[in-house]
């Protein structure tokens, strides 16, 4: 009995880390969402003229490829983070959520948060909401959580 209260305590530690982590993946994009538009311009053209170096891309493609870059991974990572809290849900009862629900759940999360913070966008001097960021910042979380859902499969048939 002991052995499965410590082991049950390591898996509710881990979980609160899980959701911790979560919370500050979002509290990293609002923040970059908070950023007048002349400072996140300035931070993207700087990123830009690295990737100038390195390409032969107009400026203003090499620009568009790393703003719309940055969506698409900061919410690959909110769907990753989303993915693992789901998973651990799962574990914590037991439960048995479809394939489907597995990627739908932390899809469906960071696609709404996707939309707020566009809507947050909106209030920023200088940034605008983009239906085509939801659009990239959707993409980005799907495929974090069909990430989540692969190696969560992959770990369980190495047990078998």
């Amino acid at each position: 009995m002991q052995r499965f209260l410590e082991v049950a305590e390591i898996a509710y530690t881990k979980q609160k880390i899980h959701i911790a982590i979560t919370i500050l993946v979002m509290a990293i994009i609002f923040i970059q969402s908070a950023m007048p538009g002349d400072v996140s311009t300035a931070e993207s053209d700087a990123i830009s003229q690295v990737s100038l170096g390195l390409t032969q891309l107009p400026e203003r493609v090499a620009t568009f490829i790393i703003r719309k870059s940055a969506h698409f991974l900061e919410y690959m990572i909110l769907g990753i983070c989303f993915g693992v809290n789901v998973r651990d849900w799962m574990e914590r009862r037991a439960a048995d959520l479809s394939r489907v629900k597995m990627v739908m759940i932390p899809w469906a999360l960071s696609t709404v948060y996707a939309v707020t913070d566009e809507i947050h966008q909106a209030f920023v001097p200088g940034r605008d909401c983009a239906l085509i960021d939801v659009g990239i910042d959707s993409a980005g979380a799907l495929i974090g959580s069909i990430l989540v859902l692969l190696i969560w499969r992959s770990a369980r048939r190495a047990k078998r």
